[in-house]
């Protein structure tokens, strides 16, 4: 075919149409797939188990299966969608969904702490304080949650007691 579009043009002679016509040559063609492997899907077996529908992937992870089609809408929840005619089926496979949930538990678990044991003691006394729900209370805490600023300014849990008592004392 090539080569009736050289003739047609009258140009065999140009390089391109050399190049192009030798193409199918199978030694370029191996060549070529030598240079540009193709990537394909590991084997199920490499994947894991493979969970097939809502209802499965839900009582896997021990959640309701509305639970887990939210995640899927907001936290990328690694599912795959296989779309029919009307329908479409979702599966996911097990290893895929355990490393999701340990990421996910991980970045849940971290919480804003101190390292000042001083602070920490100091926070949880002014704590107490506060919720006794009295006027002389909410002052007397809102000076105490400002020292405990002062020893760990990145305490957050300490920003957020300060911030409480100012609500409650305009209040």
């Amino acid at each position: 075919m090539l080569n009736a579009q050289a003739a047609f043009c009258g140009r065999q002679d140009l390089p391109h149409f050399a190049a192009i016509t030798e193409m199918g040559n199978k030694a370029h063609l191996t060549a070529a797939s030598r240079i540009h492997p193709r990537r394909t899907n590991p084997p199920a077996s490499e994947r894991g188990e493979r969970l097939e529908g809502w209802k499965q992937i839900a009582a896997y992870l021990k959640r309701d299966v509305r639970t887990v089609q939210r995640w899927e809408r907001t936290e990328q929840f690694p599912v795959r969608r296989q779309m029919h005619r009307k329908l479409g089926s979702v599966l996911a496979f097990k290893d895929e969904l355990d490393r999701w949930m340990e990421q996910r538990c991980s970045l849940q678990g971290k919480r804003a702490t101190t390292t000042s044991l001083p602070a920490y003691a100091l926070y949880f006394k002014v704590r107490q304080l506060f919720h006794q729900f009295r006027r002389k209370n909410f002052e007397c805490a809102r000076e105490t949650f400002a020292r405990v600023i002062e020893l760990d300014p990145e305490f957050a849990a300490a920003h957020a007691g300060f911030a409480d008592c100012c609500s409650y004392l305009y209040l």
